[in-house]
């Protein structure tokens, strides 16, 4: 066997286990987690409790 099949070898198997370990660990929010995440921060800042403000866009004060 010669060295460079060698490296190549090791350089393929360096490679699989590399995106199998990213595959594992990566994030796994999706594109509307960040939705959610901005709704529920606008609730927490809305004046009422319980508002669907930040949900609706519209706000109960009347205006």
């Amino acid at each position: 066997m010669s060295p460079l099949v060698f490296l190549g070898a090791a350089l393929v198997i360096s490679v699989i286990g590399t995106l199998v370990l990213w595959v594992r660990h990566r994030d796994t929010t999706g594109p509307d987690s960040t939705i959610d995440e901005f709704r529920s921060k606008m609730k927490a800042l809305s004046d009422e409790p319980g508002s669907d403000a930040g949900r609706s866009g519209v706000s109960r004060r009347g205006g």
